[in-house]
């Protein structure tokens, strides 16, 4: 068995739930219409990722190109959740005007490799 541990980074941003004065939800079907729900987006990295390696990959990415007007300034901005040794996840919240519209986590996952079956832990 083979045991291969990698990194999530979760992007989760609402700013119209926060306008709105709403509680953040989210999207789980293509039925929710309304200002209170957000799709959160999750990112895969070999190694802990880093604000360098985050911006990379936006900049390589063609549908994540939108986010740099609204969402990257937002993330400047703020603090880069920063996992240490012997931890396994973190997260900061996305401030803008002294409301929160969104958060990044950051989470190790393992991946169990047995021959042609996987099971992620």
């Amino acid at each position: 068995m083979q045991k291969l541990d990698f990194w999530r980074l979760t992007v989760a941003y609402w700013p119209r739930a926060t306008e709105a004065g709403l509680q953040p939800c989210v999207a789980v079907g293509y039925v929710e219409e309304g200002s209170q729900f957000y799709r959160p987006h999750d990112i895969d990295f070999a190694n802990r990722p880093s604000r360098e390696d985050f911006l990379t990959v936006v900049r390589q990415t063609p549908w994540m190109h939108v986010w740099e007007a609204a969402l990257l300034p937002v993330i400047s901005q703020n603090d880069w959740p920063v996992i240490g040794p012997y931890h396994n996840a973190a997260h900061v919240e996305l401030k803008a005007n002294g409301k929160t519209v969104g958060e990044l986590r950051v989470h190790r996952q393992t991946l169990y490799l047995n021959g042609a079956k996987n099971a992620a832990g």
